[in-house]
């Protein structure tokens, strides 16, 4: 992040979740993002980040998409309860493009949406960055890129660690 809070962020997700029925979903996600920062109000700060997104899907409905590729574009907010306790929210919507991996259907476009909000740790350091932790709760939406699949949708924990300036 540059003195004029902008910059480069690089993001990787992933998430692994095994059903009742021994069905496997998983989503693994790396994003290359330019983030502008801004201030809202006295206590809120936020950034704003635009990007490309390459994700490799797999779920039980034999859906596998291997390097779908796509813009991301996220928002976040950060308010401040004491000098180290944060809240934060954050929602980000990317558009994939990508064909199953056996080949068998057409390159299709799927929309893949994300909301989470929590609570954050953070501390700065001696170097001017700050070092962060979270926990709070993420859900995620994937639709459908076939008609008769049905939308995934997983909710739950998520912890995360980051470095910013």
């Amino acid at each position: 992040m540059n003195e004029k809070g902008r910059g480069l962020q690089i993001r990787y997700m992933e998430i692994g979740i095994t059903d009742n029925d021994n069905d496997r979903f998983d989503l693994d996600t790396l994003d290359f993002e330019y983030v502008s920062r801004f201030s809202f109000g006295c206590n809120w700060r936020g950034d704003i980040s635009m990007g490309l997104r390459v994700a490799d899907f797999n779920n039980a409905a034999d859906e596998d998409y291997a390097d779908a590729v796509g813009p991301v574009l996220g928002v976040s907010l950060i308010g401040e309860m004491t000098d180290n306790l944060n809240v934060y929210a954050r929602v980000r919507q990317s558009f994939l493009y990508g064909g199953e991996t056996d080949d068998s259907e057409p390159n299709d476009m799927f929309p893949l949406s994300e909301m989470g909000f929590g609570l954050e740790y953070a501390r700065c350091m001696n170097s001017g960055s700050e070092m962060f932790v979270r926990s709070g709760v993420e859900a995620i939406l994937i639709e459908s890129a076939n008609g008769d699949s049905v939308d995934i949708s997983p909710v739950g924990f998520a912890f995360g660690v980051g470095l910013r300036r």
